[in-house]
């Protein structure tokens, strides 16, 4: 992907973010690690922790399942499905993926696609 298509998507997905989210910059990834390290996002529906040794867990209803998250350059990657039509199946994962992280500690927006997707941080782990 080229430089200025890849600016071109997160400009566009500047224009997705909540109000809270929209004058936010792009994290870096010590802005990241601090965020997530140890602590846990949600939204309606789901909730996802990261457990400080590079494992993650995720809900979504009822149903959970894990993974791995790493930060790579100012991104955070990962190996965790979030699709829950996954959940079920024997392989639950669909590889690494890497995503820009806009926000700040207290909610951030992971860009997939050139559509950012909100989440609330809080303290701890609060995957059931």
């Amino acid at each position: 992907m080229t430089q200025s298509k890849a600016s071109l998507m997160l400009a566009a997905a500047v224009v997705a973010l909540p109000a809270s989210v929209v004058l936010a910059q792009t994290m870096t990834s010590m802005e990241i690690k601090t965020a997530l390290e140890g602590n846990s996002i949600s939204n309606e529906n789901e909730v996802q922790y990261f457990n400080p040794d590079g494992t993650a867990m995720y809900q979504k209803g009822s149903q959970t399942t894990s993974g791995h998250w790493r930060i790579e350059g100012d991104k955070l990657c990962s190996d965790l499905s979030t699709d829950v039509r996954l959940l079920d199946a024997e392989d639950k994962r669909t590889g690494w993926q890497c995503h820009a992280v806009m926000g700040d500690s207290k909610r951030i927006a992971f860009v997939i696609a050139g559509h950012a997707y909100s989440w609330t941080v809080s303290k701890g782990n609060k995957v059931k």
